[in-house]
This record gives C-alpha cells, sequence and structure tokens, in this order.
C-alpha cells in the first residue's frame, strides 16, 4: 500500500526537480566502483532519473551479481526513484508482437551515431547483458541442462511449450519486422526478459483489453532489479505517476507539471540500508496458475 504522505512529500520534490534541474546531478547518489556501475551512474544522472537512496552496485552480495541497493534507510511506500518516460520503451503492438517491436526500435536506436541519438537511450541500451539466448535451440538445450528439470517432467514440459510458442511467435513477428535469426533474437530475447507492464497511464484508450495493465515496455533502472523467488523479499513495485497519483488522492487533478507516463519506483516495504532491491516477475497469490505453470512462466521470462 503506498503512503500518501510519503506520495506527497516525493511530489514536492519532484516538482522541486523540475523547476531546478541543475540540482539533479548531485542528487543521485550512487557510489559504484567499477566502470560500468560508474558509468551507468553518470547516464541516469545525466538523463533525468532521480534516486538519492539508491546506489548501483556489481558486488557478491547481490543475487544476481550485479544489482541496486539502498544507500540510506527506505520507509515503506517511499517513493525511491522517478524515471523520465521519455527514457522508457514501449509498444502499442497487439500482444503478440510487442517484443518484436521493441526490437526492431532497439536495432534501429542502435544503428545511429552516438551524436544522432537525441533519445538518451544509446548508452543505456549498448550496456544491456545477460538473460539472452542467442536461439530457439540455445533456449532448449539451456532449459533442458542449465535448470535441472530431471526430476520434473511437469516443469520440463511447461517450459518446453512455453518456449515453443516464443518460437512461433518469434517466426511470424521476425516476418513482419524483418527481424534476422542470426542478427536479432538473442536481442529479441534481451527484451521478453527486461520487459514489464506499464500500467494503465500508458495504455491504449481504444484498447479495453489494456485497461489494467497498459502496454508493455522496459523501464531504465527498474530493469536492473534483480527477481527474486521468495515473496515476502520482494520490496519494490513501479507505478506510473498517473497510478501513483490516483491512490493517493482518489481521482483528484494532477498538477500540469507532472507526466502522468513517468514511472516510479516504490518501497512496498521497508527496506534498511545496504540491503538490495528486489522485485518479482508475477503474482504469486495467482490461484489461476498451476506450480509448473508458474515456476515455467519465472524461468523462461528469466
Amino acid at each position: 500500500v503506498v503512503s500518501r504522505t510519503s506520495i506527497s512529500l516525493f511530489l514536492f520534490i519532484l516538482l522541486a526537480r523540475i523547476r531546478d534541474s541543475s540540482q539533479l546531478a548531485s542528487s543521485f547518489s550512487l557510489q559504484p566502483t567499477l566502470p560500468a556501475d560508474i558509468a551507468f551512474s553518470k547516464w541516469a544522472s545525466t538523463n533525468g532519473i532521480f534516486a538519492p537512496s539508491i546506489s548501483c552496485l556489481t558486488t557478491e552480495h547481490s543475487v544476481g551479481g550485479r544489482g541496486l541497493f539502498a544507500s540510506s534507510n527506505v520507509a515503506a511506500g517511499e517513493v525511491v526513484a522517478s524515471i523520465p518516460h521519455a527514457l522508457c520503451f514501449h509498444s502499442n503492438e497487439d500482444k503478440a508482437h510487442w517484443a518484436a517491436d521493441i526490437t526492431q526500435q532497439v536495432r534501429t536506436l542502435l544503428l545511429k551515431n552516438n551524436d544522432e541519438d537525441d533519445s538518451g537511450r544509446q548508452e543505456w541500451v549498448e550496456s544491456w547483458s545477460g538473460g539472452g539466448c542467442t536461439s530457439y535451440d540455445d533456449a532448449l538445450t539451456f532449459a533442458g541442462s542449465s535448470l535441472n528439470m530431471k526430476d520434473d517432467q511437469a516443469l520440463e514440459d511447461e517450459i518446453k511449450e512455453r518456449l515453443e510458442k516464443r518460437a512461433q511467435s518469434w517466426k511470424i513477428a521476425a516476418a513482419k519486422y524483418h527481424l534476422d535469426d542470426q542478427k536479432d533474437y538473442a536481442m529479441y530475447s534481451l527484451v521478453c526478459s527486461r520487459a514489464c507492464f506499464l500500467g494503465p497511464s500508458w495504455r491504449n484508450d481504444t484498447d479495453d483489453s489494456e485497461k489494467e495493465t497498459g502496454v508493455v515496455g522496459i523501464v531504465p533502472l527498474f530493469d536492473m532489479l534483480n527477481h527474486i523467488n521468495v515473496p515476502a523479499r520482494q520490496n519494490i513495485e513501479l507505478l506510473s505517476v498517473g497510478t501513483a497519483f490516483q491512490q493517493m488522492n482518489e481521482g483528484s487533478p494532477k498538477p500540469d507539471d507532472l507526466n502522468e507516463k513517468d514511472m516510479l519506483l516504490i518501497a512496498t516495504k521497508p527496506i534498511a540500508k545496504g540491503d538490495e532491491l528486489l522485485t518479482e516477475y508475477m503474482d504469486e497469490n495467482d490461484t489461476t496458475k498451476t506450480g509448473a505453470e508458474i515456476k515455467a512462466r519465472k524461468l523462461v521470462q528469466w
């Protein structure tokens, strides 16, 4: 549950940031030591990500080897980061082809010279790594060996079925978007691994099916959060400003200075200084899915 008080205080800070962007760089509190972490810190502060309580670190203390950590104590309901909507990738395509649409956007961006990128996203995309199988066969091999499913036939069958469906979607989407099996599948896989729902503020008003979740996209900073299989340790949720403001004010008009599509990372519970920020792939309380279905969805997304 998002705290009205903490969001009110955050919106006051956010308005001040908008009025005086010169304060942004010094407000982004990261203390990285490795070049990649230093580069991301600089990129984030330069491009308007406001996260005074977050450190990006490559460390053995991260469940994924690299992650986001609280650089100070964080209260439940506190907004720990805001991300400008212009930095996010999103797709208004039908749900069958959103990943190919974003893959094409990324490919087009990477073909530009750095001085031609007016979106500020190229450096972020070039830093993406992990989560991307290079081919469908590679994905099947990985699922069959690395995930150790020898004693769980139901899980193995469920994963193979999901990978086969993804392969079919890839073939259709690749033809539509002129994507190449050798050059583009790895990026397609990365896009699938980093994607999330952006919420109703982003939805296409002509599509009622997107009313609750909004379109699919990739959000910088949020895409760096590691996922945890222990629901009790999940401590971050992603909301748009529009959704957060609705929860806070129950329909009151939003100030013109705020864009309802800007994204917020909000603490769902107290986070101690030094703790890693963690999220989940899906709702553990979804009673419509079997145990094998839930595990398979997580592993295929991973």
